[in-house]
């Protein structure tokens, strides 16, 4: 029983560490909405079909 406050003692600042690391990648992966990432990928895959379009549109002289 006497070993044991010092026993909390040692260990809080671990625990508490490891704690901390895993609120805070919690935190990094968590995201509202889609990622800028995804976004950009939205975007250019918009454009890649707007000139798809455009392209098939034109008047082939062949």
């Amino acid at each position: 029983m006497g070993l044991m406050p010092f026993a909390v003692v040692i260990l809080a600042c671990p625990i508490g560490m490891a704690a901390m690391i895993w609120l805070m990648s919690r935190g990094k992966n968590k995201d509202h909405g889609t990622s800028s990432a995804e976004r950009q990928m939205a975007r250019l895959r918009s454009e890649i079909h707007r000139l798809n379009a455009e392209h098939a549109a034109q008047p082939r002289n062949r």
